[in-house]
């Protein structure tokens, strides 16, 4: 963006701050270089009971990465009820909006936020603010009442970016002017030198993200059992959220992990993961496509495998069809198998490699937030 000109952003993250998606880091950590970002942590509230028991687990107020980093106070108890909730986000964001018109000077002011959930509240407390939704998921499919949500933000917000071209045709039926803009992508962790002494044993498979119930592992237990003598090789923390009502699920992770030839070795920092992906004949995205939110998606560890040149193996996710050069499409687990031994015969040509990385690069977070800044004509 253009250092010459500087904005007062609010955005809006509804995640606790423990389980921010890298979207919303980057994207942060991104606007803060060159302009005053105010970042509304919705997903981490301090109540009367935390005053009370001297356990307030965050400040009102924090300094990160250039930002400023704002936990509301939940002033009127009972945050369970959607009502309250909401009015509670009222009001803090009502103070936020009175603060800043009084203390911050700034030639444009911008509503930022990625996902439909409490935001009209919030957003309706910051009139005359350009508002931004930076569209990163598709919610349409997930209940009536978030479906209503989001064709009242999409009629709503002055301007829609979308990471897909597949995200862009969903919402495009309820909103004709949807931009879209490259995925995001944290190439600076990639372009850091890397450990190439890593010792090769057995063909391996790799993933590298959250184990989530995204995850198809009825699929990948079919696929591990058929061929073992291939290592799959699985990076990332178990998703926290996932209780004992998920006993199917659970179930199904353990068969799966339960395996011989399968093994999940933790998670791994920004700065491990091309290392990771480096050990991988061939990465995968094994995600139930049955779920429309999986089905639409754009997974960004898809860049991460392609900036470190790697074949990739998924299930059938809409955006990645247009990537059939270096995706493998499979919805069978005689179809992966196939594809496995396919990509296993040969190997990966170092066109593709090159032609990969250049995709990767041309999604940075730095190309993507410069298409958002010409849309939202910065340099004015």
């Amino acid at each position: 963006m253009s250092r010459s000109t500087k904005a007062f952003i609010v955005i809006v993250v509804n995640d606790p701050i423990t389980h921010w998606c890298d979207y919303a880091i980057q994207t942060i950590r991104e606007l803060s270089k060159t302009n005053r970002v105010f970042v509304f942590c919705a997903g981490n509230c301090i109540t009367w009971r935390n005053i009370f028991s001297f356990s307030r687990p965050f400040p009102l107020v924090k300094h990160t990465w250039h930002a400023t980093f704002f936990f509301p106070f939940f002033l009127i108890p009972g945050q369970r009820i959607p009502f309250i909730k909401a009015l509670n986000y009222r009001i803090n964001a009502t103070l936020i909006y009175w603060w800043s018109s009084l203390c911050i000077k700034a030639k444009k002011r911008i509503f930022w936020f990625f996902d439909p959930f409490y935001i009209l509240p919030i957003m309706h407390s910051f009139p005359r603010y350009i508002s931004v939704y930076d569209c990163v998921d598709y919610y349409l499919e997930e209940s009536e009442q978030i479906y209503l949500q989001e064709k009242l933000l999409l009629s709503q917000t002055t301007h829609v970016f979308a990471n897909s071209h597949t995200l862009a045709r969903q919402l495009s039926k309820y909103r004709k002017d949807v931009a879209v803009v490259p995925l995001g992508f944290a190439v600076d962790f990639f372009k850091r030198k890397r450990n190439s002494q890593i010792k090769k044993h057995v063909p391996t498979v790799g993933f590298v993200g959250g184990i989530t119930k995204r995850i198809d592992f009825a699929l990948l237990t079919s696929v591990a059992k058929r061929c073992k003598d291939i290592q799959f090789v699985f990076y990332g923390n178990f998703d926290g959220s996932i209780t004992l009502q998920d006993s199917a699920y659970i179930s199904q992770a353990e068969e799966f992990f339960s395996l011989t030839n399968v093994s999940w070795r933790g998670f791994l920092s920004k700065n491990e993961i091309p290392d990771g992906i480096h050990s991988f004949d061939i990465c995968c995205i094994p995600y139930q496509v049955s779920d429309a939110f999986n089905r639409y998606c754009f997974p960004m560890k898809v860049m991460e495998y392609f900036y470190m040149g790697k074949p990739v193996l998924s299930t059938p996710i809409v955006e990645l069809k247009r990537f059939k050069k270096y995706i493998f499409i499979g919805s069978t687990s005689s179809q992966w198998v196939t594809h496995i031994r396919h990509l296993l015969s040969f190997s990966w040509p170092k066109a593709f490699q090159k032609e990969q990385k250049s995709i990767a690069v041309e999604n940075s977070w730095e190309q993507k937030l410069n298409v958002m800044a010409h849309h939202l004509n910065f340099d004015n």
